[in-house]
């Protein structure tokens, strides 16, 4: 055979998602394309046996080799620039909760347990499943990943870097299993450009009861999703959220001065601290932001060196209350 005399670029290769409909069963028709940056981080995670057993000689044979992806944990790791049709997708996937209202926001409450799913759920959104497709420029070459859920979403973004446009990192876990060499995704839809800066949130930058100077943040959200039992082909029964918890936190860095000196001491005591950061008129109608209650300093902190000034990252961990939301995020 004749050498192939084509050659791609990295930026050729693709990723897609969109909401399955029966959980578990791919969908790729009309998928939506991310603006990743960077190949995804795969993790196959097949059960490969190549070690030798008992037979003549001191050789590994061929007959012996045993590789199976069945039952086994896949995951797909990416960065992407943050923008509100995507965001909210993985947000919504996360939590498995639909958005609110008054304002449009995603809430984790006090007693959240997570929707229940399970392999053939019937879903009309985006709280069960995702497929995921890793596209290759090359013909037939594409994997599909079912039965994806996402288990850790992080949004960020420093006033220094990229125009302070949001990015975020998206992990998404899955027990079904890969199909491989397949044909790219049909008719899928460009990536959009609607990006959310940290600029955007204008109207209330309030940490701990006081106003503050922000240079960058980041809030992490992590489902800690588990997959249970198996049928045919190991593919799980059912599959849950927040085992044993759904994670919230966050990383905020604030200028140091007569407002927010008083964090440091908190590091030793318990105090709840309020992080509310929004933009609109209100935080009913805001329309960009994140309100987190009942926030407790989850490690040490101390003021360092930002362009020459005083700035503290100050790293919270987000608390539910008897009545109080563990976090609401407007994407």
């Amino acid at each position: 055979m004749a050498i192939d005399p084509g050659m791609y670029s990295m930026q050729q290769f693709q990723v897609a998602v969109l909401a399955e409909t029966t959980l578990g069963t791919a969908k790729v028709a009309t998928m939506q394309y991310v603006n990743i940056d960077g190949y995804p981080s795969v993790s196959r995670n097949p059960e490969r046996y190549l070690e030798v057993r008992h037979g003549t000689g001191r050789t590994a044979k061929k007959a012996d080799v045993y590789v199976n992806q069945y039952g086994k944990e896949k995951t797909i790791s990416f960065t992407a620039f943050y923008d509100q049709t995507l965001a909210p997708i993985f947000i919504e996937n996360c939590m498995g909760l639909v958005v609110g209202s008054s304002p449009a926001s995603f809430d984790i409450a006090t007693g959240f347990l997570g929707v229940e799913c399970k392999h053939g759920d019937t879903d009309t959104d985006n709280t069960g499943a995702l497929t995921v497709a890793l596209i290759s420029p090359e013909g037939s070459n594409s994997e599909i990943y079912p039965g994806c859920f996402v288990d850790s979403f992080r949004m960020y973004a420093d006033n220094a870097a990229d125009g302070g446009r949001f990015k975020m990192d998206v992990v998404l876990k899955t027990r079904h299993n890969i199909s491989g060499s397949q044909a790219a995704p049909t008719t899928p839809t460009a990536y959009p450009s609607t990006y959310r800066t940290i600029h955007d949130l204008s109207t209330k930058i309030s940490i701990g009861g006081v106003d503050c100077v922000m240079n960058k943040m980041e809030l992490t959200l992590n489902s800690q999703v588990k997959f249970f039992g198996y049928g045919a082909l190991g593919i799980p029964q059912t599959i849950a959220r927040g085992i044993p918890e759904f994670l919230v936190s966050g990383i905020f860095g604030i200028k140091y001065d007569a407002n927010t000196a008083a964090m440091l001491p908190k590091q030793y005591d318990e105090n709840d601290i309020e992080v509310l950061l929004y933009t609109g008129a209100s935080w009913a109608s805001a329309t960009f932001g994140l309100k987190g209650s009942y926030g407790q300093i989850s490690d040490n902190f101390d003021p360092a060196e930002f362009e020459g000034g005083a700035f503290v990252d100050l790293p919270i961990k987000f608390m539910a209350h008897t009545s109080g939301d563990l976090i609401s995020l407007v994407p």
